[in-house]
């Protein structure tokens, strides 16, 4: 399951839910699940960076966004 795309959505989902509230190390922890089981996930990515830039983590969020266009270079 941890791996199936519907989980994927979701897990990404509540973190773009999490961030939207300002709750960062729970949009983080989903962000990170999902870039381990679904590496190729491009949102998680971009929410990913979208934390670290919050956090003032600029290298971070610059590394996370590297990594969408790596997934995605469309």
């Amino acid at each position: 399951l941890s791996q199936c795309a519907s989980h994927a959505d979701a897990r990404v989902g509540s973190g773009f839910a999490a961030l939207r509230l300002g709750r960062l190390a729970e949009a983080e922890s989903a962000f990170v699940a999902v870039t381990r089981t679904t590496p190729r996930y491009g949102d998680a990515w971009d929410g990913l960076a979208l934390v670290r830039q919050r956090r003032g983590d600029l290298a971070g969020a610059i590394a996370a966004w590297r990594e969408v266009v790596a997934v995605d270079p469309g």
